[in-house]
């Protein structure tokens, strides 16, 4: 009988503490935040300089008659995290932190620097919070 008594303590105590060892990745998914972090790096390599079908030409600061094509590559997703606030209005905030890499090419004009080739340049970690608010994260 005390052994039984042992188990179902045990027991409970497991199954109480289930949901605070499973609290965030409950969160990631309750609140849609993992979806949410897909649509916005597809938004990134659409729109912006995320690609090299999209490529940001500049003129270079040191060089004035170089012209720079870059893009840049998202890489490896780091962390992805959602934690409680205090704020009724702002219940959520979400972490998303990734890998980024440039790549660069230079020419004497626009089209040169674009056709390449592209040479890999620095690589940083890129660290984005985000809000949720009325039932949806915010950018």
């Amino acid at each position: 009988m005390v052994k039984a008594f042992f188990g179902l303590l045990i027991f409970l105590i497991v199954v109480s503490f289930t949901p605070c060892l499973r609290g965030e990745d409950d969160l990631l998914n309750s609140t849609g935040f993992n979806d949410f972090c897909v649509k916005w790096i597809g938004l990134l390599n659409e729109k912006g300089c995320y690609s090299r079908d999209h490529v940001c030409v500049r003129k270079d600061e040191k060089d004035p008659g170089v012209i720079i094509a870059e893009y840049r590559k998202i890489g490896k997703i780091l962390e992805k995290r959602v934690k409680k606030t205090t704020n009724e209005k702002v219940p959520y905030v979400g972490i998303l932190k990734y890998y980024v890499v440039i790549y660069k090419s230079k020419g004497k004009s626009a089209d040169e620097a674009i056709k390449g080739p592209f040479q890999k340049g620095e690589a940083s970690i890129t660290t984005e919070i985000f809000y949720y608010k009325d039932g949806k994260w915010i950018y």
